[in-house]
C-alpha cells in the first residue's frame, strides 16, 4: 500500500478524530455551507415530451397514407 498523500482528498480527511469532540465543524459543514454547484452527475437530465408516442403514430399515419396516394397513382 501507498503511504497518505496529503494532496489527495480521500487521504486528507475534513475532520479528524480529535474535531469530532467539537460538533460546531460539522454542523457548520452540514447545514450552514452553500451547496456545491450542480455538475453531470447531479443533474437530471431533461425529460422526453410525454406525446412521444402520439407524435410519433400520427408521422407514421402521415407517412403511410402519403404512401399509399402515391401507389395508387401508380
Amino acid at each position: 500500500m501507498n503511504d497518505p498523500d496529503g494532496k489527495n482528498r480521500w487521504d486528507s480527511p475534513c475532520f479528524t478524530p480529535e474535531s469530532i469532540l467539537d460538533p460546531t465543524p460539522i454542523f457548520l459543514s452540514l447545514f450552514k455551507k452553500a451547496p456545491p454547484k450542480p455538475n453531470q452527475a447531479t443533474e437530471n437530465p431533461p425529460l422526453s415530451s410525454t406525446n412521444f408516442l402520439y407524435d410519433l403514430d400520427s408521422m407514421t399515419e402521415t407517412v403511410t397514407d402519403e404512401l399509399i396516394k402515391a401507389k395508387k397513382s401508380g
